[in-house]
């Protein structure tokens, strides 16, 4: 790894934070993740220059929430993912998630004390976090327009938005009792528990609307035809090309609204379920 160019930079970045053999394993496995993108990398003084005109969207949503239709689709008008994660037994046509952007949140909610089922704000970013960011960026450096989509990015974003502060948000909601049932055939998670998570992400999407600036809020709705027109509005406020709504198949989403005991938990989450409607049509007035 030391005699690698990328693995140098991230093992000179991290050195004084290796203590242990599980540390060095950490690192390891940030350098394998970062390899896929060594071609691509952009050395300084020979950056594009498109770099002032080039946009970035960053997706905010919860998991189960339609993050992977609304990221597809915008693949579809014209957004640079990358490489990003083939299709599974849950996402038929794939979850379009880098691996390298997985790896630093996950590493970034681990020594930040939490992970996706128990998220917290990632305010301590290490030297190797750092590294393994600018390398990611570096790799979009001959797009016009790239982005990302990871739920687990409403807890690192403020990092994201020290580097890139021109990034274009894009969040996207779903009704809570769809998203706790869908985590109860996934995880094996209660309603209950679902319903807590979905809140613990939606809370910070709405916060990041209301407080660091408006974006565009779409809805994963149960009408395909309403979900449809969402994305050709928004493919319009993003001045995209391609069109948006070819990626959509009404199979990627549930039909039916599940039955969910209301209980407090249930009453908050629809409270807070309210709120991001208005959000979105307040956005869009």
């Amino acid at each position: 790894v030391v005699y690698h160019p990328i693995g140098l930079r991230i093992i000179n970045a991290n050195l004084l934070g290796i203590k242990t053999s599980a540390e060095m394993a950490r690192i390891l496995n940030c350098f394998l993740s970062c390899l896929t993108i060594e071609s691509a990398v952009v050395m300084p003084g020979m950056e594009s220059d498109k770099a002032e005109q080039q946009r970035t969207i960053i997706i905010l949503g919860m998991h189960r929430s339609g993050t992977s239709t609304l990221t597809g689709s915008l693949e579809a008008g014209g957004v640079d993912l990358g490489e990003t994660n083939p299709s599974s037994f849950d996402n038929v046509k794939g979850n379009r998630e880098s691996r390298r952007i997985m790896t630093l949140h996950n590493d970034l909610l681990a020594r930040n004390g939490g992970d996706w089922q128990k998220p917290v704000q990632t305010k301590k970013w290490e030297p190797i976090h750092h590294a393994m960011r600018e390398l990611i960026i570096e790799s979009f450096s001959d797009s016009r327009i790239w982005g990302f989509k990871d739920p687990r990015t409403l807890f690192a974003l403020n990092g994201w938005l020290s580097v890139l502060p021109t990034a274009e948000l894009v969040g996207i909601y779903r009704h809570p009792f769809f998203v706790a049932e869908s985590l109860q055939r996934r995880n094996g998670m209660s309603h209950e528990q679902g319903l807590e998570l979905w809140m613990s992400y939606n809370r910070v999407l709405l916060w990041y609307f209301n407080n660091l600036r408006e974006f565009p809020i779409v809805e994963f709705s149960q009408s395909g035809e309403a979900f449809k027109a969402q994305l050709n509005s928004l493919a319009t406020t993003l001045n995209l090309t391609g069109e948006c709504d070819t990626f959509f198949e009404p199979s990627l989403r549930q039909s039916e609204l599940p039955k969910v005991e209301m209980s407090t938990v249930a009453r908050q989450a629809m409270g807070l379920y309210e709120k991001l409607q208005l959000a979105g049509i307040s956005r869009a007035a």
